[in-house]
Protein backbone atom coordinates (compact mmCIF):
# COMPACT_ATOMS: atom_id res chain seq x y z
CA UNK A 1 0.00 0.00 0.00
CA UNK A 2 1.16 3.33 -0.92
CA UNK A 3 1.82 6.03 1.56
CA UNK A 4 -0.93 8.38 2.38
CA UNK A 5 -0.76 12.10 -0.05
CA UNK A 6 -2.22 13.20 3.48
CA UNK A 7 -2.24 11.91 7.23
CA UNK A 8 -3.30 13.35 10.38
CA UNK A 9 -0.58 13.74 13.05
CA UNK A 10 -3.29 13.96 15.68
CA UNK A 11 -5.76 11.10 14.66
CA UNK A 12 -5.85 7.76 12.47
CA UNK A 13 -6.80 9.85 9.27
CA UNK A 14 -5.60 8.79 5.67
CA UNK A 15 -6.32 9.92 2.47
CA UNK A 16 -5.05 9.32 -0.89
CA UNK A 17 -5.24 10.72 -4.13
CA UNK A 18 -6.40 8.10 -6.93
CA UNK A 19 -6.12 7.62 -10.44
CA UNK A 20 -9.15 5.69 -11.65
CA UNK A 21 -8.75 5.85 -15.41
CA UNK A 22 -7.01 7.08 -18.35
CA UNK A 23 -9.62 7.94 -20.92
CA UNK A 24 -9.84 11.40 -21.21
CA UNK A 25 -13.51 12.36 -21.23
CA UNK A 26 -13.86 10.40 -18.15
CA UNK A 27 -11.01 12.07 -16.91
CA UNK A 28 -12.85 15.70 -17.56
CA UNK A 29 -16.39 14.25 -16.34
CA UNK A 30 -14.44 13.22 -13.07
CA UNK A 31 -10.79 14.79 -12.65
CA UNK A 32 -10.39 14.11 -8.95
CA UNK A 33 -11.14 11.42 -6.39
CA UNK A 34 -10.22 10.72 -3.13
CA UNK A 35 -9.89 7.84 -0.77
CA UNK A 36 -10.61 9.10 2.95
CA UNK A 37 -10.06 6.22 5.27
CA UNK A 38 -10.56 6.95 9.31
CA UNK A 39 -12.81 6.31 12.27
CA UNK A 40 -15.87 8.51 11.53
CA UNK A 41 -18.14 5.34 11.90
CA UNK A 42 -18.61 2.60 14.18
CA UNK A 43 -19.10 0.09 11.17
CA UNK A 44 -17.06 1.68 8.02
CA UNK A 45 -13.75 3.39 7.83
CA UNK A 46 -13.65 4.28 3.87
CA UNK A 47 -14.95 6.94 2.05
CA UNK A 48 -14.46 8.29 -1.70
CA UNK A 49 -15.11 11.78 -2.24
CA UNK A 50 -15.04 12.72 -6.40
CA UNK A 51 -15.22 15.53 -8.10
CA UNK A 52 -17.80 15.77 -10.85
CA UNK A 53 -17.53 18.48 -13.34
CA UNK A 54 -20.80 19.46 -14.64
CA UNK A 55 -19.93 20.90 -18.03
CA UNK A 56 -21.18 19.27 -21.59
CA UNK A 57 -18.88 17.20 -22.83
CA UNK A 58 -19.50 15.46 -26.53
CA UNK A 59 -20.02 11.96 -25.98
CA UNK A 60 -21.35 12.36 -22.45
CA UNK A 61 -24.70 12.57 -21.13
CA UNK A 62 -25.75 15.82 -20.13
CA UNK A 63 -25.24 16.91 -16.61
CA UNK A 64 -28.01 17.14 -14.31
CA UNK A 65 -28.32 20.05 -12.85
CA UNK A 66 -29.74 21.50 -9.93
CA UNK A 67 -29.33 25.21 -11.69
CA UNK A 68 -28.34 25.50 -15.47
CA UNK A 69 -24.75 27.82 -13.77
CA UNK A 70 -24.00 24.87 -11.53
CA UNK A 71 -20.39 24.26 -12.75
CA UNK A 72 -19.45 21.06 -10.53
CA UNK A 73 -20.38 18.45 -7.81
CA UNK A 74 -18.95 16.73 -4.98
CA UNK A 75 -20.02 13.43 -4.10
CA UNK A 76 -18.43 11.75 -0.74
CA UNK A 77 -20.01 7.87 -0.35
CA UNK A 78 -19.03 5.14 2.08
CA UNK A 79 -17.20 2.33 0.90
CA UNK A 80 -18.95 -0.88 1.70
CA UNK A 81 -17.53 -2.38 5.01
CA UNK A 82 -16.79 -5.87 3.12
CA UNK A 83 -15.53 -4.11 0.15
CA UNK A 84 -11.86 -2.63 1.25
CA UNK A 85 -10.08 -0.18 -1.68
CA UNK A 86 -6.30 -0.43 -2.37
CA UNK A 87 -5.61 3.26 -2.57
CA UNK A 88 -3.45 2.54 -5.81
CA UNK A 89 -6.21 2.35 -8.33
CA UNK A 90 -10.21 2.59 -7.75
CA UNK A 91 -11.41 -0.75 -8.53
CA UNK A 92 -13.97 -0.62 -11.33
CA UNK A 93 -16.64 -2.84 -9.58
CA UNK A 94 -16.51 -0.59 -6.21
CA UNK A 95 -19.05 -0.75 -3.75
CA UNK A 96 -20.42 2.01 -2.09
CA UNK A 97 -23.38 2.67 0.37
CA UNK A 98 -26.46 4.70 -0.47
CA UNK A 99 -27.95 7.01 0.22
CA UNK A 100 -24.26 8.81 -0.43
CA UNK A 101 -23.00 10.73 2.97
CA UNK A 102 -22.50 14.17 0.25
CA UNK A 103 -23.88 15.46 -2.71
CA UNK A 104 -23.53 19.19 -3.47
CA UNK A 105 -23.47 20.89 -6.57
CA UNK A 106 -22.06 23.81 -6.57
CA UNK A 107 -20.60 26.67 -9.37
CA UNK A 108 -16.97 28.17 -9.98
CA UNK A 109 -15.33 30.36 -11.95
CA UNK A 110 -12.75 27.60 -13.40
CA UNK A 111 -12.16 24.10 -12.81
CA UNK A 112 -8.50 24.45 -11.02
CA UNK A 113 -10.87 26.60 -8.37
CA UNK A 114 -13.14 23.22 -7.94
CA UNK A 115 -10.18 21.07 -7.45
CA UNK A 116 -8.26 23.53 -4.99
CA UNK A 117 -11.56 22.85 -2.81
CA UNK A 118 -11.46 19.71 -2.96
CA UNK A 119 -7.97 19.75 -2.00
CA UNK A 120 -9.06 21.96 0.96
CA UNK A 121 -11.96 19.60 1.99
CA UNK A 122 -9.40 16.40 2.14
CA UNK A 123 -7.24 18.76 4.22
CA UNK A 124 -10.60 19.84 7.00
CA UNK A 125 -10.80 15.77 7.23
CA UNK A 126 -7.41 14.91 7.66
CA UNK A 127 -7.33 17.90 10.49
CA UNK A 128 -10.31 16.50 12.06
CA UNK A 129 -12.40 19.74 11.54
CA UNK A 130 -14.85 17.64 9.71
CA UNK A 131 -16.06 13.94 8.66
CA UNK A 132 -17.06 12.56 5.63
CA UNK A 133 -20.52 10.65 7.39
CA UNK A 134 -23.59 12.30 6.07
CA UNK A 135 -24.65 13.33 9.92
CA UNK A 136 -22.39 16.43 8.76
CA UNK A 137 -24.15 17.20 5.68
CA UNK A 138 -25.44 20.28 6.93
CA UNK A 139 -21.83 21.23 7.91
CA UNK A 140 -20.46 20.35 4.16
CA UNK A 141 -23.14 22.54 2.34
CA UNK A 142 -22.45 25.39 4.28
CA UNK A 143 -18.44 24.87 3.47
CA UNK A 144 -19.24 24.29 -0.29
CA UNK A 145 -21.51 27.22 -0.78
CA UNK A 146 -18.79 30.10 1.65
CA UNK A 147 -15.92 28.08 -0.78
CA UNK A 148 -17.87 28.88 -4.12
CA UNK A 149 -18.61 32.46 -3.19
CA UNK A 150 -14.87 32.79 -2.00
CA UNK A 151 -13.14 31.77 -5.14
CA UNK A 152 -15.77 34.31 -7.32
CA UNK A 153 -14.85 37.20 -4.61
CA UNK A 154 -10.67 36.00 -5.71
CA UNK A 155 -11.92 36.16 -9.48
CA UNK A 156 -13.73 39.79 -9.41
CA UNK A 157 -10.63 41.26 -7.75
CA UNK A 158 -8.49 40.27 -10.02
CA UNK A 159 -9.86 41.91 -12.91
Amino acid sequence: MRTPDYQSSNFNIQAWKMKHTNEPLALKLNPVNYLIQGPFHPLWNQWILSLVCLADFEGAEPAKKESPDMTHEIIVAAVNPDFKVNPNEIPKDLKLLIPRDVVKQFKVPVDLDAEDLASKIIKYIIDGHLSPDQDYRSVWNQIIEKSAEHYWGLHETKH
